[in-house]
């Protein structure tokens, strides 16, 4: 009877283990960007918005996720604080980008793929696909950006103006209606997008093949792609990795150098921890899901480990055009070890023999069992 007592108390300490595992953990750290309940919804499209004003950590860097129906538009808008950066996740799209001393340029957007966007510049978003919506997840240089939809300019002066504007009687205007609140999103029904031209296909300054681009790290443990000015010229003052962890995986602890990141999982699952600034040792572990956003402050140290059973894919945005980055192992391999035991207060001799790294890994192989959740973040 006690044999027995004591492998069901075995059982059920192993499933509560499991179950801490496996709870989506909250974090100050963490929002969901499709759960946002700032949505602008249309019979047309979708936006998912996620600000300071929902995810008060943010600083510099915002989000949203936009989905686009089958012969439906974004509307031509353009972001008067922010410059623009887009990932498509699923379809194809043609974006048109008005910009600065009648700079005109038109291309197309696969999945995999990226478009950016200046401050200003007019812009929009028109779904490709014959039967799909078309999504982005999309990040914006400022923690509250600002939109302007050429709709809402148009709305907001009288027939008077535009006919002055385009030389027109503004009888011509009386039949469109001056509403209170912008398209967003448009049915488009006409073939254009049965009438691929060959000029959307030509190399554009506003697009890049993410996916396409050579990886900095292609190993067992993960992929990483580094999309930076130094392969994209046009960027400013963001970039993007396009970060892949296998379940043997982990990103190793490192920090950002006068650089923030903001993260989104488009697959899988995993855990971070962030340590907070102070001698107190204040940090904080959580998990994240698909559909989660994540957004680290300048120099935080923190970590990525996938805890799931499959591939973990990121998104990962920065707030610099080139981002700086150092880990755990090259700083290790940068002292003595007289220096790294004074600084774990330890005895030389129970010191790890710490492999020699000349360089920070960057992803590391996951060769110990996943810890249990722990924190001490003060809330």
């Amino acid at each position: 009877m006690k044999f027995t007592m004591y492998r069901l108390f075995v059982i059920l300490l192993f499933t509560f283990s499991l179950y801490i595992e496996t709870i989506h953990c909250k974090s100050r750290y963490v929002y969901s960007l499709i759960d946002s309940p700032t949505r602008t919804n249309r019979s047309s499209g979708l936006i998912s918005s996620v600000s300071i004003k929902e995810f008060p950590i943010l600083k510099g860097l915002s989000m949203r996720y936009i989905s686009i129906n089958s012969s439906s538009i974004r509307e031509p808008h353009w972001h008067a604080n922010a410059d623009e950066l887009g990932y498509c996740l699923n379809g194809s799209a043609l974006i048109t980008i008005f910009g600065d001393d009648n700079d005109h340029n038109s291309f197309l957007v696969k999945q995999g793929e990226m478009y950016y966007v200046p401050s200003g510049y007019l812009h929009h978003i028109e779904n490709f696909d014959m039967k799909f919506p078309t999504q982005f997840v999309v990040t914006f240089t400022h923690e509250l950006p600002e939109d302007f939809g050429l709709s809402s300019t148009f709305f907001a002066m009288t027939n008077a103006v535009l006919g002055n504007t385009f030389q027109l009687s503004s009888s011509a205007f009386q039949r469109i209606e001056h509403r209170q609140v912008a398209t967003v999103f448009g049915f488009k029904n006409d073939s254009t997008k049965n009438k691929i031209l060959r000029e959307f296909e030509y190399p554009n300054k506003y697009h890049f093949n993410a996916e396409g681009l050579s990886a900095k790290i292609l190993n067992s443990e993960g992929i990483v792609k580094t999309i930076t000015k130094n392969v994209w010229p046009i960027l400013k003052d963001v970039s993007m990795y396009s970060l892949r962890i296998t379940t043997n995986g982990m990103r190793e602890p490192h920090w950002h150098p006068k650089t923030a990141e903001m993260g989104y999982v488009i697959e899988g699952r995993a855990r971070m921890t962030v340590l907070s600034p102070g001698d107190e040792q204040r940090f904080e572990t959580y998990t994240l899901q698909a559909g989660d956003m994540y957004f680290i402050p300048r120099a935080y140290p923190h970590h990525i480990e996938n805890i799931g059973n499959v591939t973990t894919r990121f998104l990962v945005f920065f707030d610099q055009s080139v981002p700086g980055d150092i880990g755990l192992t090259g700083s290790f391999s940068a002292y003595s070890r007289e220096t790294l035991t004074a600084t774990l207060d330890c005895q030389l001799e129970h010191l790890p023999q710490f492999p020699f790294y000349p360089k920070s890994l960057l992803i590391v192989k996951r060769i110990n069992p996943v810890d249990p959740i722990k924190t001490n973040e003060r809330k």
